[in-house]
């Protein structure tokens, strides 16, 4: 008979079969192996109230998760070790360098989109000509501008600049969305822009007393206000209008970033296809209140200042 300390056994190589399996109480069950997992592919972050503008082009140079807040997260958490959590004097370095940059960058975008707004006039109607001149130059402009930041960020950090991004590099990474980005960008901002104006004019005439002066509760509306209220309103409802293409966008850039074969390399179908089977009817209205409020805001504003006043002053 088989003893407990018998050498094949304490070897763990006992060969007395089943029958001798009790004289080894203590000898564990195998456990049966399991299969492995299959692989999770990570899905974006859908808390970022940005990427209104242009998330196509956030994803150049990194993942398409969504920044929670602000970009310089998002560039924090994934530039894989390279840059870890940063200090407050190192992130008050990096906003001193970076929103000069942004600034200029963003007025030179709406600069040349003023110029090619006022001459698309000449050929089309007013509305068609805001939202090509916006769609064409907010989607290269945004590029620009996300690959710029990044590189200053970098540079703050390390003290020496991260490799510049070839321009063949930059055309493959807009590409995935590049359908959905640029009609998000047109009627978003393009049409939001259009209609600023048109809803000023029906608001004011909607509240104006019987001096013919707008007029709320005896309180008479000054111009700045009118317009700023009819930008934020229309950009609200192109904000609404775009929000599914906003999103499926973001669904084109996380195919892209694993290097799917349907659908390359614009993921135009396959993009809609697989947020429509993930989302469902939510794709149409998943994350709107972040971005409603830039969109809405950013027509509102350029709707006061009115960009498009005084067509004769060009640059060109």
């Amino acid at each position: 008979m088989a003893e407990k300390t018998c050498r094949h056994f304490l070897e763990g190589r006992c060969k007395h079969g089943d029958a001798c399996r009790h004289l080894h109480p203590e000898t564990p069950e195998k456990a049966p192996e399991k299969a492995p997992a299959p692989p999770v592919f990570p899905k974006p972050d859908w808390g970022d109230p940005e990427l209104a503008g242009a998330d196509f082009a956030k994803r150049l140079t990194v993942s398409p998760r969504r920044p929670r807040k602000t970009t310089m997260p998002q560039v924090v958490r994934t530039s894989d070790g390279l840059m870890p959590q940063l200090t407050r004097q190192m992130w008050f370095r990096m906003v001193l360098r970076i929103t000069p940059v942004a600034g200029g960058l963003k007025a030179a975008q709406y600069a040349a989109m003023r110029e090619m707004k006022l001459s698309l006039d000449h050929v089309m109607h007013p509305a068609a000509s805001s939202m090509v001149s916006f769609g064409v130059l907010g989607t290269g402009f945004q590029s620009v501008i996300y690959n710029t930041l990044i590189s200053e960020m970098y540079k703050v950090y390390t003290g020496k600049a991260k490799k510049a991004v070839s321009l063949r590099e930059l055309a493959k990474g807009v590409q995935p969305g590049l359908v959905w980005c640029f009609g998000r960008e047109s009627v978003a901002m393009g049409l939001g822009l259009y209609l600023g104006p048109v809803v000023k004019t029906r608001l004011a005439a909607a509240v104006q007393d019987e001096t013919g002066k707008p007029c709320i509760a005896g309180v008479h509306l000054p111009e700045g206000v009118l317009r700023f209220s009819a930008g934020f309103a229309s950009g609200a409802c192109t904000a609404f209008a775009t929000q599914w293409m906003h999103n499926v966008s973001l669904f084109a850039g996380r195919l892209a970033a694993h290097g799917a074969e349907e659908g390359a390399p614009y993921y135009t179908r396959a993009a809609w296809h697989t947020a429509y089977k993930e989302l469902g009817p939510a794709v149409f209205y998943m994350n709107y209140p972040h971005r409603m409020c830039l969109i809405a805001g950013a027509v509102a504003l350029l709707t006061y200042v009115d960009i498009f006043h005084r067509p004769e002053l060009r640059m060109l």
